[in-house]
């Protein structure tokens, strides 16, 4: 009971050429549709702070209304570390990116941003130089050889829940946009959020492996 009240609380908040999606409509691309492709995650923490990083490929300006904006490929970096609010420096040595992270007072962590392709990693390393401590840091993939993939992920769902999808598909298009993250809370699971253009969202959470839906919601 407990496992089910934290993926509801999940999909609250998170509100290749294609093969066959069986479910759906066969002349229609969902992948093109992807405002949002998080497809890689990486995790790392200590004695006194914790790292979560995410290789994305976003709409921007990011908004769901229904219609797929200019999609880019970037790296965020969230880090949360005792006595936040000092100055704070990173520097990721895959791809010899640094810059200065900036600090939200109310959730107590860092964010950084850059352009970035992480998808294919099995780890990020990186350095963090936070007030007159440093940490070094490897961050390895939350994926495994079982997980599957976006493409995977979006005909799984596409079998499980096909009204979903061709309620707005017709004529080779998709009358909306889809978000889709992998996300991490002791396991991977993926959230999938299918926007129409009357910006109303059908939210689905995911088992990363099996590619079971766990929970659906509507708003």
């Amino acid at each position: 009971m407990k496992r089910f009240f934290l993926f509801f609380s999940l999909l609250g908040c998170l509100l290749f050429p294609l093969t066959s999606f069986t479910g759906c409509r066969k002349n229609v691309d969902y992948l093109s549709y992807l405002s949002e492709n998080r497809s890689n995650v990486f995790v790392a923490s200590g004695d006194n702070y914790s790292l979560k990083i995410y290789a994305v490929d976003k709409e921007y300006p990011y908004c769901a209304d229904g219609f797929v904006g200019e999609v880019t490929s970037r790296i965020e970096v969230y880090f949360t570390v005792k006595n936040g609010g000092l100055p704070c420096n990173i520097t990721i040595k895959n791809e010899d990116i640094d810059g200065e992270m900036s600090y939200d007072s109310v959730d107590g962590s860092y964010y950084f941003s850059s352009p970035a392709d992480f998808s294919t990693y099995s780890s990020v390393n990186l350095a963090i130089v936070h007030g007159s401590d440093t940490f070094d840091i490897s961050a390895p993939s939350v994926k495994t050889a079982e997980t599957l993939s976006p493409t995977q992920i979006i005909s799984k769902l596409c079998d499980a829940s096909p009204d979903t999808f061709t309620a707005l598909s017709a004529d080779g298009d998709f009358a909306g946009e889809i978000y889709l993250r992998l996300i991490y809370e002791s396991a991977p699971y993926y959230y999938v959020g299918v926007v129409g253009r009357d910006k109303k969202t059908t939210a689905f959470l995911l088992d990363a492996v099996s590619g079971e839906v766990l929970a659906t919601k509507q708003n």
